[in-house]
């Protein structure tokens, strides 16, 4: 096969940039009548999300190559904050003693959160945060017990991934929060009134990423790849497989070659 030459390779890159800002543009407009079209839109953004990140890192895990993407293409100010109410959910699920110290501090800083509106992710701790408060083993961070959680676990760019998870695989959102069209960043929903073992009336946090942040996701990943391809002079096609075969192992004929033929040279039976 012929090498591609770099003014072949910009063409790509534009073909490829150009139909997903299609699709970015159609998710946006699509309306269902009688239907909850944000959830409609959510999964179909992430699955551009999905699209994107494969070419940037196909050898990756699903997992690893959407929250690695997002991470590096997404811009995302509150990537590497802790969910602060999920931290304290899975705090309440350990005894364990090493984590007496940690407890405290995140229970007292959640009972601080105010009810009635919107709390935003700037409100969470940064990782580092919580990093030099978490207990260690041998020089390591614990998994909290039982739960086997990490704390990589508990920040929103692994949280974003478990919230793809139920969109696609499930086709609905978790804690069902009620963005609006106009909701561009994710938030936490306050609900219930409660008295804590820290002696304050509190509230549970319901956290919501919107459709629009989503939306806005996808086109910040998208100029981020594209910026990518052009300084590497990449192919974005080269990530993916194509062929008449749903494996792929079956459409690559140069690390899979066909050894006892079942098809021959093409010819008229007619």
């Amino acid at each position: 096969m012929n090498p591609i030459d770099k003014s072949q390779i910009s063409q790509l890159i534009d073909g490829f940039v150009s139909s997903f800002e299609n699709h970015i543009n159609n998710i946006e407009n699509i309306s269902i009548e009688r239907s909850n079209t944000r959830r409609y839109r959510k999964i179909l953004f992430v699955s551009v999300i999905e699209g994107l990140a494969k070419s940037r890192y196909p050898t990756k895990s699903p997992q690893d190559r959407f929250v690695k993407f997002v991470w590096q293409f997404g811009n995302w100010k509150f990537c590497d904050n802790i969910s602060l109410p999920h931290l304290v959910s899975a705090l309440e699920r350990t005894a364990a003693k090493q984590f007496d110290s940690l407890r405290d501090y995140v229970f007292i800083e959640l009972s601080k959160w105010e009810t009635g509106g919107p709390v935003y992710l700037d409100k969470d701790p940064n990782i580092s945060d919580i990093q030099s408060r978490w207990p260690k083993v041998n020089g390591s961070l614990m998994n909290i017990p039982c739960l086997k959680i990490k704390i990589q676990q508990l920040r929103h760019a692994e949280l974003l991934y478990a919230y793809r998870n139920y969109l696609v695989h499930e086709s609905r959102q978790p804690t069902m929060g009620f963005d609006s069209e106009k909701d561009i960043n994710p938030f936490y929903e306050s609900e219930g009134s409660y008295y804590s073992t820290v002696g304050k009336q509190v509230s549970k946090f319901k956290l919501v990423y919107p459709s629009g942040f989503l939306c806005e996701l996808s086109k910040t990943c998208l100029n981020n790849l594209k910026k990518h391809l052009i300084t590497n002079n990449k192919n974005p096609f080269d990530s993916f497989s194509f062929g008449d075969y749903l494996l792929e192992q079956l459409n690559d004929d140069d690390s899979f070659p066909v050894l006892k033929p079942f098809y021959g040279s093409r010819s008229n039976i007619a």
